[in-house]
């Protein structure tokens, strides 16, 4: 297995290869109302960025995942799992410094110590009407989270290796805090936790990009 900075060098190289996975990639991991817009863009989007963050933790590669507030009615993504992110504000030199700086607010990750390592195929969330541009960073070492409660219920540490699984994808069940129950979603099943929709769609493109025997 590599070492972890073996590993974000390897992700690295494998976002400077074009073209990107893209769509079809994400796509495979739609749910079926999100399949019905082929196209992936829309001009009235609220444009938002989220990231990828990748760091050191027992000897292995992890990654930080958001649990989402349930409190919050209006928001259609409530309760749901999601990258570190939200909208891009008018301070923000670049999609990239958006990332960044929610990342740094919604975990308490400092700043200066993201690395960049490449960028994912931005993503129109139809649903909600988000335009998201992914990003791909890494951490040196292994972070100590003070969460923002007004926009995270908590934090879950995933291993990649489990990501890459191909086990982890699953269809199923996925039980809505509105009280729908929506069927056959393709989603990811990582220590029992369930990543379904745009934040599926955007980790498949990473799991097709990362796809080598080189990770083991």
């Amino acid at each position: 297995m590599l070492s972890f900075l073996e590993t974000a060098g390897y992700i690295q190289k494998k976002l400077s290869d074009k073209p990107l996975p893209g769509i079809d990639a994400m796509l495979e991991m739609a749910p079926v109302s999100r399949r019905g817009y082929l196209h992936n863009f829309s001009d009235s989007a609220i444009v938002a960025s989220v990231l990828f963050l990748v760091y050191p933790k027992n000897g292995k590669t992890f990654f930080p995942i958001i649990i989402r507030p349930t409190r919050n009615k209006l928001d259609k993504h409530r309760g749901q799992l999601s990258m570190p992110g939200g909208k891009l504000e008018k301070s923000d030199a670049s999609h990239w410094a958006c990332a960044v700086r929610e990342t740094e607010e919604e975990l308490g990750i400092e700043a200066s110590g993201i690395e960049y390592l490449g960028e994912l195929t931005p993503l129109w969330i139809p649903i909600s009407n988000f335009m998201v541009y992914p990003f791909v960073g890494k951490y040196a070492q292994e972070p100590v989270f003070k969460i923002q409660p007004e926009e995270v219920a908590g934090v879950l540490e995933l291993d990649l290796h489990a990501l890459l699984d191909e086990k982890s994808k699953k269809n199923g069940t996925i039980s809505m805090h509105s009280g729908i129950e929506l069927q056959d979603v393709p989603f990811f099943d990582i220590e029992g936790h369930k990543i379904w929709g745009a934040t599926a769609m955007m980790l498949n493109e990473i799991v097709t990009l990362l796809k080598s025997e080189s990770l083991r």
